[in-house]
């Protein structure tokens, strides 16, 4: 025995070269084993085997006994080799750790895996290569590359350029490499490879597949979607700022460069555009901050909408915005990131609401001023009848006392009264649009002048009046005496409010502008339900003190005046109000308090093919059997006995005519209910010569007892008295045959004038 077999068994060396006996060396449970052994080698078979260290339990030592060969052939001996092979042992467990871990990395990526050796001859894969190139598992069992590399070509859709890139790397052996492939069945798998090298020598290359399809197919649908999203964004007609999470804008899309006139890089990095932000409305309310709903969905993380915004042009128009403002979350993250705002335009929207609520407003006046025409026109008719009795009572009690009378005086004054109260009714009636008017062609200008000249006489030395006349013809199908009657009043008007404000030695202007203007529907709008076109337009601007909001609410009101007792009736503005609607025209008024008043009267332009029908109309109007005014100086003259009836539901008015017409040599037949005038007629209709008869009774109509009468006696004339002649009044006695309309209220004079006119007319 050698010193290092003495060291292994733990023995001095000396005592080695003792004769030891082989129990000594094992430990008595290895002893059978070692007999084993030594039996085996005795037999001539050199043995190796395995034991523990016997000192050490962690080491291990390799045993190997060879036969000792005698020279006959037998075995003489043992010889005895013992090594240590603790750290062998201790790499070949490490090794094989190793080993097992790679191959379960190997089995647990997600990755195909394959690893060939510098002679492409294949040393590994994983079972995930197997699957994704669907190959069959005794195929892979072979290791030659040279019959799995077909199956796997075939199944791609570019297989020659992926060989010519396979060859490349090959070429090159320390070269990495990445692409895509394509299979033909629409599969994409990523591929990797690297070299394997040892001390800086390629001995092999690993081949790494990754089945990319879905991921590739999610990008290009996220791709798309973003395209889509950016061509629908860029084409919105709304407005679209996005701002980050600090408030700050990001990006826009071209409708809102667009809308608030500012380029995208003059947007990013600020909380808003850099317009002009209104700090109220035109009513003076308080205008919503253009960053708050913004703001407040990226702290509160939830939709802000329908926050109502504006801002002002350069030019000084105020634009609206409906905004809506949607977080914007990134997975993970519960705050938001950024915010999506929506901006409409719905400045379209509120100039139609404020239309609307102008028109609203409109429509309740229109509806106010004709309730209080309607009641109006009702009060006049009434009064008419109560005027007449007194004018031609006044007339009868003149004749009956004479000039010399000391009542005489006191009757003039009635009578006076009573002209001015019929004026006043005239008045009413031009404002309940129920007064008799004559339609013609009439030019503006020279009704303007004639009633500036009247109004120069009138007028205070102070009043100045500034005449702006256009050139234009100005020609409009009208009244002209109603027209001037219009002008006088606003002028009237004008001149008390100059005198309201104080001035010095009642000094002050008069602004008259005459001229034509086309309106289009924005314009049109400020005179209310108006069509577009061409107007006349009468303006008459004062220096007076103004008016405010609620005065001017209340200016066309009859009876409404802000003057004192005695100092006007209140029907001047009401009375012109009244003439131009009933001319299918409008007024508008703008006045402030300290800055005088302006008020704009428009009137249908008449245009050239226009002019000439309203002048037939005219020629019309005057044509045989048409009613026509009592001329200026009546025929007189009156046969004595002709036989009148007269119908009127007013008793006084019955009295009145009966005693009248008596006093004139006429036999009168008067009557108060329309069946008991008929009856009469029909009862012997050669018995009267004429018939006068109101036109408002209750019952039945001046219109429909002239048609009864017709049916019983057609040569019989009628004459219908009213209160108020209307066009359709005048249109309905026309088709009749009436003879003539008088006005009610006219004197006695004029009604017997008109009676004999007629009367003699008849017997002609």
């Amino acid at each position: 025995a050698n010193t290092a077999f003495a060291l292994h068994l733990g023995v001095k060396p000396d005592e080695a070269a003792l004769g030891l006996h082989a129990s000594r060396l094992f430990p008595p449970a290895r002893q059978n084993l070692l007999r084993h052994y030594a039996e085996g080698a005795l037999g001539g078979a050199t043995q190796h085997f395995e034991l523990p260290h016997r000192h050490d339990a962690d080491r291990v030592t390799e045993v190997t006994l060879v036969p000792e060969r005698l020279a006959d052939g037998s075995a003489g001996g043992l010889f005895m080799v013992m090594t240590d092979i603790t750290g062998r042992k201790q790499a070949e467990r490490q090794l094989q750790n190793s080993v097992s871990l790679l191959t379960a990395t190997l089995e647990a990526t997600a990755d195909g895996i394959l690893v060939v050796r510098a002679d492409r001859s294949i040393a590994t894969f994983n079972q995930r290569y197997v699957q994704m190139w669907r190959l069959p598992p005794d195929l892979m069992q072979t290791h030659d590359h040279r019959l799995v590399l077909p199956h796997v070509l075939d199944q791609l859709a570019d297989a020659q350029n992926v060989t010519a890139k396979v060859e490349a790397l090959y070429a090159d052996p320390i070269a990495e490499s990445s692409d895509v492939l394509q299979c033909k069945d629409g599969r994409i798998f990523e591929r990797y490879s690297r070299p394997q090298l040892v001390d800086g020598v390629a001995v092999g290359r690993v081949w790494s597949f990754r089945d990319v399809t879905e991921r590739v197919r999610a990008e290009a649908a996220l791709r798309a979607a973003d395209e889509r999203h950016s061509a629908i964004v860029a084409n919105m007609i709304e407005g679209v700022i996005v701002r980050g999470r600090d408030g700050l804008i990001v990006d826009c899309n071209p409708s809102a460069e667009r809308m608030f006139g500012v380029a995208r890089e003059q947007m990013r990095g600020k909380p808003s555009p850099p317009c002009g932000w209104p700090a109220s409305r035109e009513d003076g309310t308080p205008v919503p901050d253009f960053q708050r709903a913004a703001h407040a969905a990226l702290s509160s993380g939830k939709l802000q909408s329908n926050a109502v915004i504006a801002y002002r042009r350069p030019d000084g128009g105020v634009v609206w915005h409906l905004s809506n403002s949607q977080p914007l979350f990134q997975a993970g993250d519960p705050l938001p990131v950024g915010v999506f705002t929506t901006y409409t335009d719905i400045s379209a929207h509120k100039a139609a609401e404020a239309a609307r609520e102008a028109l609203e407003a409109q429509l309740r006046e229109s509806q106010k001023m004709e309730a209080m025409g309607t009641l109006a026109g009702g009060i006049a008719h009434d009064f008419n009848n109560i005027l007449a009795a007194i004018l031609g009572n006044v007339a009868l009690a003149r004749d009956d006392l004479g000039a010399a009378h000391a009542a005489r005086q006191s009757i003039d004054e009635i009578g006076k009264a009573g002209e001015r109260a019929k004026h006043l009714v005239q008045q009413i009636l031009a404002f309940s649009r129920k007064q008799p008017q004559q339609f013609a062609r009439v030019p503006m200008q020279g009704v303007v002048d004639e009633t500036l000249a009247m109004l120069r006489a009138t007028l205070p030395a102070g009043i100045r009046i500034e005449p702006r006349i256009s050139a234009a013809p100005c020609v409009v199908h009208a009244d002209a005496t109603q027209m001037g009657q219009v002008l006088m009043n606003l002028c009237t008007n004008a001149w008390l409010a100059i005198s309201d404000a104080g001035h010095a030695g009642m000094a002050g202007a008069i602004a008259v502008r005459l001229d034509e203007i086309e309106l289009d529907s924005a314009a049109a709008l400020r005179f209310g339900a108006v069509a577009p076109g061409t107007w006349v337009r009468l303006t008459v601007s004062d220096s007076g003190k103004g008016m405010d909001a609620a005065t001017q609410a209340r200016i066309f009101e009859p009876f409404f005046t802000t003057r004192q007792v005695g100092e006007g009736t209140g029907l001047g503005l009401a009375v012109a109000h009244g003439i131009v609607r009933s001319h299918g025209g409008a007024i508008a008024v703008s006045s402030a308090p300290g800055k005088g008043s302006v008020f704009e009267v428009i009137l249908p332009a008449l245009k050239a093919e226009a002019q000439g029908t309203a002048e037939a109309a005219a020629r019309a109007a005057e044509a045989p059997g048409a009613p026509a005014r009592a001329p200026a100086s009546a025929p007189t003259g009156t046969p004595a006995g002709q036989h009148v009836l007269y119908l009127d539901d007013e008793p006084a008015m019955v009295l009145l005519v009966k005693r009248m017409l008596t006093k004139y040599g006429y036999r009168v037949s008067a009557f108060e209910r329309p069946a008991e005038a008929l009856a009469a007629v029909r009862a012997d209709p050669g018995a009267f010569d004429l018939v006068v008869t109101d036109f408002n009774m209750p019952g039945k109509s001046g219109l429909d007892v002239t048609r009864e009468i017709a049916q019983i006696r057609a040569s019989l004339p009628v004459v219908i008295a009213s209160g108020y002649i209307t066009d359709e009044l005048r249109a309905g006695a026309a088709q009749l045959g009436v003879r003539e309309l008088i006005y009610k209220p006219n004197t006695v004079d004029e009604l017997c004038q008109s009676i004999a006119r007629v009367l003699q007319t008849a017997q002609d």
